[in-house]
């Protein structure tokens, strides 16, 4: 009887020993981890092709007006040659064309390559207002008003002035502004 008590006792000693450390030892209360805090209605502006940036005209912290404010001005020769490069392409095409026209009552042979070259001057007109979108985008216009603020990876944006506060830009939209945009 007696071996069984004290054999009962280490073990309730062990046993209370284990629970001790387990209630009173201190263990972590919090996590530590990287986090990021975005604005509600923020909008990030990126460049829309490659090029070169000529002029930053606002700076973080500055208010920006929608659709008024030209943010960053970009340069890209390609796009610019590209452009020049079709206008002229354009030109050309127009001026065969109406020579083509002009000639149709003399020449039966003219008559046969107006239609191709309508198409030539079409897909050219195409091209080239395409191009032209493109090279009006290189002036980056502010898609909502707010104001400036940075982001992590070199770049800002425009977060609404009731937001919180982190691409080329990101706008920060101002309260007033309902959140369609």
């Amino acid at each position: 009887n007696k071996v069984k008590r004290h054999r009962i006792a280490i073990s309730a000693s062990i046993l209370t020993a284990v629970l001790a450390i387990v209630l009173f030892l201190p263990l972590p209360h919090y996590v530590r981890c990287t986090f990021e805090i975005q604005p509600r209605g923020a909008e990030a502006i990126y460049a829309v092709a490659p090029g070169k940036i000529t002029q930053v005209n606002y700076k973080v912290g500055d208010k920006v007006e929608a659709h008024n404010a030209v943010l960053v001005e970009i340069e890209s020769l390609s796009l610019e040659s590209q452009v020049a490069e079709l206008a002229g392409k354009h030109a050309e095409t127009l001026a065969a064309l109406n020579s083509l026209r002009e000639r149709r009552f003399r020449d039966p042979s003219a008559e046969l390559q107006i239609a191709s070259t309508q198409e030539v001057l079409q897909m050219t007109e195409e091209q080239l207002t395409e191009k032209r979108q493109q090279l009006s985008r290189l002036k980056v216009v502010s898609p909502i008003s707010g104001t400036v603020q940075p982001c992590a990876s070199s770049c800002a944006r425009i977060v609404p002035t009731a937001a919180a506060a982190s691409a080329l830009l990101t706008v920060m939209r101002t309260s007033s502004e309902p959140a369609s945009a």
